[in-house]
């Protein structure tokens, strides 16, 4: 049982670091990314209508919305948790509590990116679809530019998967 709690705590700061290397601002950094930089580039490449800009930006918002109120119900429980000492009785079940919900978000979170990618999938033509596709099977063999600033274990180029 302790080490169940040992990995349970260590998992919860892995997490709390992933978040902060990241430069995590907030629930809905990554809508605000796709929204700014990733769909006005859509719109180039696949020669997106507007109907299409407006259909795919919904979808995010729609995202977005979800995922501000996931991020709520965690910084509370994280805050909650943060503020206990460490020798408190109910450290450890804060702790599991804690790590659950990361865990659960994270989730949640791959779900939602799957749910809304087949959405703005559903929104394409066949031909921007095919086109879609190849794009980002281009992507995936160039070189990642956010990884270039973290620590010097961290991956510089992203490689065919």
């Amino acid at each position: 049982m302790p080490t169940i709690r040992i990995s349970i705590i260590a998992t919860v700061f892995a997490f709390f670091a992933m978040l902060s290397s990241a430069a995590y601002s907030g629930p809905n950094e990554f809508h605000r990314h796709i929204n700014n930089q990733h769909l006005p580039m859509m719109k180039k490449e696949l020669s997106l209508t507007d109907d299409q800009v407006a259909r795919i930006k919904k979808i995010y918002e729609d995202a977005a919305s979800a995922d501000k109120d996931m991020h709520a119900d965690f910084e509370h429980l994280k805050d909650q948790f943060i503020s206990t000492q460490p020798d408190s009785s109910n450290y450890d079940v804060l702790a599991e509590k804690l790590a659950k919900k990361a865990a659960s978000r994270i989730e949640a979170g791959v779900r939602q990116m799957a749910d809304a990618r087949k959405k703005v999938f559903a929104v394409l033509t066949s031909d921007q679809q095919k086109m879609f596709m190849q794009k980002k099977a281009e992507m995936m063999t160039m070189p990642a530019p956010m990884y270039e600033s973290r620590s010097p274990h961290a991956r510089t180029i992203r490689g065919p998967r």
